[in-house]
């Protein structure tokens, strides 16, 4: 597994989005050069949040749920449940909202 920083432009609207899928299984996990694990707890939440993806591929955690878009959506949700328990241990205030998931797949597909 590798480490490396995406070019984002900037606003945390398109960074979040550019950072949608930023952890692939053959090639590493890919941060936003907006966030910076080494000085930030919310970046160092996302790569958390990325690593928890990296160890469900690893374990095949969520293989045998056959529904994509509820394969993806309890990968995800597994995922912000462990950033948004490491920023609240970490006195930070700022959560990623859990409830919006589920309107993001569409006919099945995420």
């Amino acid at each position: 597994m590798s480490f490396r920083r995406r070019k984002s432009s900037g606003s945390c609207a398109r960074a979040t989005a550019a950072s949608r899928r930023s952890t692939i299984p053959t090639k590493g996990i890919f941060v936003s050069n907006t966030a910076d694990p080494a000085s930030d707890v919310l970046g160092r939440s996302i790569l958390l949040h990325e690593l928890v993806h990296h160890v469900q591929h690893v374990t095949g955690k969520f293989d045998r749920v056959s529904n994509a878009c509820e394969r993806w959506y309890s990968k995800e949700r597994e995922a912000y449940e462990v950033q948004n328990a490491y920023l609240r241990e970490q006195g930070e205030r700022r959560r990623f909202a859990l409830d919006s998931l589920p309107h993001m797949c569409a006919d099945g597909e995420p």
